[in-house]
């Protein structure tokens, strides 16, 4: 409370992995938290709660990140075999995957064309088209394999976070270029 400095708990869950949040995410309506326990939704108009676990089709509980897309679709990231969105009816749905084997997914963002970038501990970050997906590794010029954030902002540049450097993606050719110690 502004007015009176005063502090107090919003939400409180029944277990410990509820109440280690990983991202909060907020709309005009809903507070998102990506917690060790799944996606709590607290939407403010009604004051309404929501959990989703595995229990209600999440395919992980430790969710990563959270975003919101340009067609306000609620996507996830978390070790799974994609990327999963939950869409207005409250259902968890596939939005993009990578087939039979699990990953490592950590981040995900919107290029000012509206093309998802997702970034993963270990494999890179992928580019998700309508019709393919792009990965980019070390090989292809990547800082490392390892990533911890991808972002974009009103540029034709997406940022890839890494330890002990950076690396950034021309959103049209796709040229990459890395940036840590040794440069600058």
């Amino acid at each position: 409370n502004t007015k009176t400095r005063q502090i107090q708990s919003y939400f409180k869950a029944a277990n410990s992995l509820g109440n280690s949040i990983n991202y909060l995410l907020a709309d005009n309506t809903n507070l998102y938290a990506a917690t060790k326990d799944g996606i709590y939704v607290f939407d403010q108009s009604n004051g309404k709660q929501y959990h989703y676990s595995t229990s209600s089709g999440l395919p992980h509980n430790n969710i990563e990140h959270l975003y919101i897309d340009r067609n306000n679709r609620l996507l996830f990231a978390t070790r799974s075999s994609g990327i999963f969105e939950i869409d207005e009816k409250g259902e968890v749905l596939d939005y993009f995957s990578v087939g039979n084997y699990e990953l490592a997914f950590n981040s995900i963002t919107q290029d000012v064309e509206g093309r998802v970038w997702v970034s993963t501990f270990g494999q890179g970050v992928f580019l998700i088209l309508p019709d393919t997906v792009i990965n980019f590794t070390s090989q292809n010029g990547l800082k490392s394999n390892y990533c911890y954030s991808v972002s974009t902002s009103d540029s034709n540049y997406v940022w890839v976070g890494h330890r002990m450097g950076l690396t950034r993606i021309h959103i049209r050719d796709l040229n990459i270029k890395t940036f840590d110690v040794n440069y600058g």
